[in-house]
């Protein structure tokens, strides 16, 4: 390499991956274009890159994809402009919401779903599993189903935010995983670095914890914050009466099948 390493030559390298991987350039034009640098994060819109699938109590399923719109629309910063802030102004996002806030304005989001039955799977021109695709807002139409509210700023960065541990396994009844394959991987990976992070009872932080109290065999470790009673910490167990037992599922439960090959070959470009 006889080109400076974080200059020209990480930029050629940069573009030469991309041009090798076509199913990128999705993502690549919305990164570049004035999509890229909002002109607040109160004008910015967010996407599930994955798709999960939601059942009802019937064991009917559907798979969903979420999307977060901004109540302020979308609104952007130029090339120019956006440049200019980089260099005088770097904090320049961070610093307009936190004051929206303390100012005592709503910052909000609308969130929205896109459904599809799991029988129209095939039937598509593209893979809805796919998370370089995005689904067609003409044939799945964007339906409101909440709203998130920005309330109150963190009285501790550290505690608040960088503790937090979000993560794509988390998910509560109803809500299940696909066979996304980029999900497959990341519902494993994201508690995986957690707790390298944070430590093996980073759940028990309170930015982390649920609302509602938990009752499991986890005992001990580094960090550990509860405090745990009983005499053991295994399932199936006499000792304890048979508890923590697991909690009985409601409703029915979905069934599903799955076929198929599985081969190792080479992803055509």
């Amino acid at each position: 390499d006889t080109n400076i390493p974080s200059a020209s030559s990480a930029h050629n390298r940069f573009w030469d991956f991309i041009s090798l991987t076509p199913e990128s350039t999705h993502m690549i034009i919305w990164l570049f274009s004035d999509r890229g640098t909002p002109k607040s994060y109160q004008m910015q819109e967010g996407f599930g890159v994955n798709t999960y699938v939601w059942v009802n109590d019937e064991g009917k399923a559907v798979y969903v994809k979420y999307h977060w719109k901004a109540k302020l629309g979308v609104h952007n910063l130029d090339r120019h402009e956006a440049t200019r802030l980089a260099g005088v102004d770097p904090d320049y996002l961070t610093r307009d919401l936190h004051n929206a806030i303390a100012r005592g304005e709503e910052v909000e989001y609308e969130l929205n779903v896109q459904l599809m039955d799991i029988a129209d799977e095939l039937k598509q021109d593209f893979d809805p599993l796919d998370p370089t695709k995005t689904w067609p807002e003409d044939k799945f139409t964007l339906m409101p189903v909440g709203k998130m509210v920005l309330n109150r700023n963190p009285d501790n960065f550290f505690a608040e935010v960088e503790q937090a541990a979000f993560c794509p396994a988390s998910i509560v009844p109803g809500i299940e995983f696909s066979a996304d394959k980029l999900l497959q991987g990341r519902i494993f990976s994201y508690a995986d670095t957690q707790r390298h992070r944070l430590g093996p009872n980073y759940l028990q932080l309170p930015t982390n914890r649920p609302i509602v109290s938990v009752d499991n065999n986890q005992r001990d470790g580094a960090m550990q914050i509860g405090q745990f009673s009983g005499p053991v910490n295994y399932e199936p167990n006499s000792l304890g009466g048979g508890m923590p037992g697991e909690a009985l599922e409601e409703g029915t439960p979905r069934v599903y099948r799955i076929e198929g090959e599985v081969t190792r070959q080479k992803m055509l470009k």
